[in-house]
């Protein structure tokens, strides 16, 4: 058995605890795997997709994780203390809310996802390129765009730029996994089980 989603703060109570009463009722643990926030978070590329939007800065940043969603309907000044708290989200908000949009550049999130194919103002977009923050524009009012990316929320969907997520995998497999014994069970069955079948 390998023990998934394991909360951070109960890891060592799985391993003391847990697993060797699931030893003594002969179950084999081969892992326990504390739960990454990271892996369920989706790309910018994943929001791009489902959001059939269309990319106008950051091109290269595509592969940047989304922590969340924030709607900026408000005053840049209103904003501030919301984007101070949400470094790392989407921001969601119109093309032609100039002041608000950059205002949220200066936070670092990781998206700025404009509604309404409004496009924004040049110095939107030449901010965004410096700080690699990509725009994206969307066809879709702020509330459908929203339901859009609750639909999202929570899949782990394959996409060329989660190099990210791959990479945490691997170590994540490579720390809290037996796979070395994992591999030697198969070893051991495909040998018993004489696969593929001869003749």
């Amino acid at each position: 058995a390998i023990l998934n989603f394991v909360p951070l703060q109960q890891l060592e109570r799985m391993r003391g605890v847990v697993s060797p009463i699931l030893q003594r009722c002969g179950i084999e643990v081969l892992g326990v795997v504390p739960d990454k926030r990271e892996l369920t978070m989706n790309t910018v590329e994943e929001l791009r997709d489902i959001l059939e939007a269309e990319v106008l800065a950051g091109r290269d940043h595509l592969d940047q994780l989304v922590d969340g969603y924030l709607v900026g309907a408000m005053t840049p000044e209103s904003a501030l203390t919301w984007l101070r708290r949400s470094v790392g989200c989407a921001f969601i908000t119109g093309g032609d809310r100039t002041d608000l949009i950059l205002t949220a550049l200066e936070t670092m999130p990781s998206v700025i996802i404009l509604t309404g194919n409004i496009y924004p103002s040049v110095t939107v977009l030449t901010a965004a390129e410096e700080k690699g923050i990509p725009v994206l524009l969307v066809p879709y009012d702020t509330y459908t765009t929203v339901m859009r990316l609750e639909h999202l929320n929570g899949r782990i969907t394959p996409s060329p730029t989660s190099k990210r997520k791959i990479q945490l995998i691997h170590e994540m497999i490579d720390e809290y996994v037996n796979w070395r014994r994992i591999l030697e069970g198969y070893a051991d069955w495909k040998r018993k089980a004489k696969w593929p079948p001869e003749g």
